[in-house]
């Protein structure tokens, strides 16, 4: 399985990895130091290698990294997949409505 992750996710990852490692579950994991230039050829190398991605983010996953990251995985190498591709990520949540504010009643 490829796990994809940023920044301190990257962390939180190696440690499931080596969670999963007593399992013999394997993790390969890409640790993305940038987004821009975005390391897409060694994202795409491991996801037709292993079959199967997560993304890791520790922001919402709606219009985020992880959904512009596995919509590349879905363009490039959608064959390669054996299960969709899943993202963890923060909860999206909706700003609480103030009666009064904005014509709100």
């Amino acid at each position: 399985m490829t796990v994809i992750a940023t920044s301190y996710m990257v962390t939180m990852a190696m440690d499931v990895a080596k969670q999963l490692s007593s399992q013999k579950i394997s993790i390969e994991l890409i640790d993305l130091r940038s987004l821009e230039p975005l390391d897409l050829d060694a994202i795409l190398t491991s996801v037709k290698k292993t079959g199967k991605v997560v993304i890791v983010d520790e922001d919402l996953s709606r219009c985020g990294m992880t959904a512009e990251i596995a919509m590349l995985i879905y363009e490039n190498a959608y064959k390669y997949l054996s299960s969709p591709v899943k993202r963890v990520a923060a909860k999206i949540i909706h700003p609480c409505r103030i009666p009064g504010e904005r014509g709100i009643t």
